[in-house]
């Protein structure tokens, strides 16, 4: 298979960021406030009082919790309209493909055979790592220009944190 099949399970068609969250099982925020989301957002969030600018990058002017909150939680799928499902296999697998795709590619770093099968060797460990029964498992993909997605770059993420994750990549379809 190329690598736009895998795009396709995805439902990439254009420049987006595609999404991944983890969380322990039963707590996934599904909505925009309360414990789970001030749960999730302090579990993956490093330092709550990182500043990050929006409109100049030499001026500081609001708090990456307040900002991950207020823009980015919208984009993994936390709102009162949409009920939580937990990703599948084949769409975590084709997320691990096409992540690794794009991070290698583009800098002849592999090709796209190499790439496939290296993506599917992080989807194994991953699901292996984050089972179904155990995790919670949200995908999503945010297009280009929200500016949730646009300032996930500038945040700072705790990478030590194993239980609450957020994987993301830039897609540049």
């Amino acid at each position: 298979m190329t690598i736009t099949t895998y795009m396709n399970k995805l439902g990439i068609d254009r420049k987006c960021y595609p999404l991944l969250a983890v969380t322990p099982k039963g707590e996934y925020p599904t909505k925009s406030y309360g414990a789970k989301m001030n749960q999730f957002t302090n579990q993956i969030l490093s330092n709550q009082d990182h500043y990050i600018g929006l409109f100049n990058q030499d001026r500081k002017e609001i708090l990456q919790d307040v900002f991950f909150k207020e823009y980015t939680v919208p984009l993994i799928g936390c709102n009162d309209e949409s009920p939580f499902t937990n990703a599948s296999k084949t769409k975590i697998e084709s997320y691990f493909i096409v992540k690794k795709f794009y991070e290698t590619v583009p800098h002849s770093e592999l090709s796209e055979e190499q790439a496939i099968e290296q993506g599917k060797q992080d989807a194994k460990e991953f699901i292996k790592r984050y089972p179904s029964d155990k995790y919670d498992i949200g995908i999503t993909i945010a297009k280009r220009g929200e500016d949730g997605a646009e300032f996930l770059g500038d945040l700072i993420f705790d990478e030590s944190n194993q239980e609450y994750k957020l994987y993301f990549f830039h897609c540049r379809n």
